[in-house]
């Protein structure tokens, strides 16, 4: 009967030390899953996530009000830009050659309008 005693005293004092294990185990877990759920929160709160890609957001459109071909872009994706800022500049070659062409029209209706008079 010694041993069955003994072996009776053994599980009871070793009861109170597998509780408090058990006690701590579930207070840790209960800080982890606390502290993720908490992490999870921020990180969700800043991102969107979507599955039908549909944004609600204020869109500015942007038209020129001359063609062109864009020589330099001055302005970043995304930048903060002020009225009256440079965004672009546009080749200047075809409107040289406007230019050029109107000149010449010019000086032809010029020509032809003197001939006329002189000749009246």
């Amino acid at each position: 009967m010694a041993n069955g005693e003994d072996a009776k005293e053994t599980k009871t004092a070793g009861a109170p030390v597998n509780r408090r294990r058990a006690g701590l185990f579930i207070g840790v877990a209960a800080i982890v899953l606390i502290a993720g759920g908490i992490l999870f929160w921020r990180y969700s709160a800043v991102r969107v996530a979507t599955d039908d890609a549909q944004i609600d957001g204020h869109i500015m459109p942007l038209a020129a009000r001359i063609s062109g071909t864009i020589q330099e872009v001055h302005a970043q994706d995304n930048q903060f830009v002020s009225e009256g800022t440079l965004l672009v500049q546009i080749d200047p070659t075809d409107y040289k050659v406007a230019l050029a062409r109107a000149k010449g029209s010019q000086q032809i209706a010029l020509f032809l309008n003197t001939k006329r008079c002189i000749a009246a």
